[in-house]
C-alpha cells in the first residue's frame, strides 16, 4: 500500500483529476510528469482520501468520501469552495464524483503499478515501504 508523501499525494491527485475528466496521458490537459497542475484543492483531497483509505480499508466507498471530505475541511490545506468543480460547464460536487472513481483510486494505491500511468510520480521502492517520510 502506497504511503503517504508529496509523491503519492501528487499521484492520486493526477489519477483523480484525469479519471474525472477522462484524461488519457499523454492527452493534452491531463495530469502527468510533464504536465504538472498542482491544484490545491485535488492535492489536499487526495491526501485525505489516501489517509481515510490507509486508516480504514475496509470502509465503504461513501464513508471513505464522507472522512476524506471531513478531513479536508479540517486541514485548510484546498481553500474555501474546494468541494466545487467545473465539468462541461457544469458545477459539480469533487467529493461526488470522486466517489465514482474511488475504486481505481483503490486499486492504485493497493498496487500503483498496475498500468497507470500515474506511477510515474512514484519511486516505487520508497513508496510502498513499510516506513513514510511525509
Amino acid at each position: 500500500m502506497l504511503q503517504i508523501n508529496e509523491r503519492s499525494i501528487e499521484a492520486i491527485a493526477a489519477l483523480l483529476y484525469n479519471s474525472i475528466y477522462d484524461l488519457n496521458h499523454p492527452t493534452e490537459g491531463s495530469w502527468c510528469i510533464e504536465n504538472r497542475h498542482g491544484d490545491p484543492a485535488y492535492l489536499a483531497f487526495a491526501e485525505s482520501l489516501l489517509q481515510a483509505i490507509r486508516n480504514h480499508p475496509d470502509a465503504s466507498n461513501h464513508d471513505i468520501i464522507e472522512t476524506a471530505t471531513l478531513l479536508t475541511n479540517q486541514n485548510g490545506k484546498a481553500g474555501l469552495g474546494w468541494q466545487t468543480i467545473v465539468i462541461n460547464q457544469n458545477y459539480v460536487s469533487l467529493p461526488e464524483k470522486a466517489e465514482e472513481v474511488l475504486p481505481d483510486i483503490r486499486a492504485f494505491i493497493t498496487d500503483p503499478i498496475i498500468a497507470y500511468h500515474e506511477c510515474d510520480f512514484l519511486d516505487l521502492d520508497l513508496d510502498l515501504a513499510p516506513s513514510s517520510n511525509y
